[in-house]
């Protein structure tokens, strides 16, 4: 099945990104920590969709492919240097618990300090639909926010996360350095950030 370019997806089109992350977090080590044992996949479609509308209402790009018949099979939501303050357009803590909210934090206590100081793009999520993974979706999203770090007069490149040994390997193979490992204040969770430069 043919798919489009990337493109810079608009924001009429967030639930589709939603979708796209949801299935593709599924599972995935970072949102089992945040989301507890307790954790369902409405909770999960909740915490994406807080990650995805956050960034969509201030305009942060959030970028797509799209197959044939102009769906969503794959996504990514990014911060550009100096991102905007985001609003706070859903109050997670009401929708999820303190519980959520506290390992969240924890989560992002525990990864800020490798990311690199001087300005850079920030990929916060990046997902491919089940049966489009291994044909270079996922590549053609991140050389794309690879094209914009590179025209910005700030960036040094792009950062991003990962909490699957299998996936540095991956991210590796495509240029990216890993610049840290970390492991939450609790213990359960282990992360990698990896920056490719320009």
């Amino acid at each position: 099945m043919a798919v489009s370019p990337v493109e810079a997806v608009p924001a009429r089109d967030v639930e589709g990104v939603i979708d796209v992350l949801t299935a593709a977090f599924d599972g995935y080590e970072a949102m089992t920590y945040m989301l507890g044992p307790e954790g369902t996949p409405e909770d999960l479609r909740a915490l994406v969709g807080y990650f995805v509308r956050s960034r969509s209402s201030v305009g942060s790009p959030i970028f797509g492919v799209r197959d044939s018949d102009v769906r969503l099979i794959g996504a990514a939501i990014t911060d550009p240097p100096h991102p905007p303050v985001r609003s706070e357009t859903v109050d997670i803590t009401a929708t999820l618990g303190a519980d959520v909210v506290d390992r969240m934090h924890r989560f992002g206590h525990a990864v800020a300090p490798l990311e690199p100081h001087q300005p850079h793009h920030y990929v916060g999520m990046i997902g491919v639909d089940a049966a489009h993974r291994g044909r270079g979706v996922a590549r053609a999203i991140l050389d794309t926010v690879q094209e914009r770090a590179s025209t910005h007069p700030d960036s040094i490149g792009v950062v991003l996360t990962t909490e699957r040994p299998a996936n540095v390997r991956v991210y590796e193979s495509m240029g990216f350095v890993v610049l840290g490992e970390v492991t939450t204040d609790d213990g359960l969770l282990r992360s990698w950030t990896l920056l490719r430069e320009n």
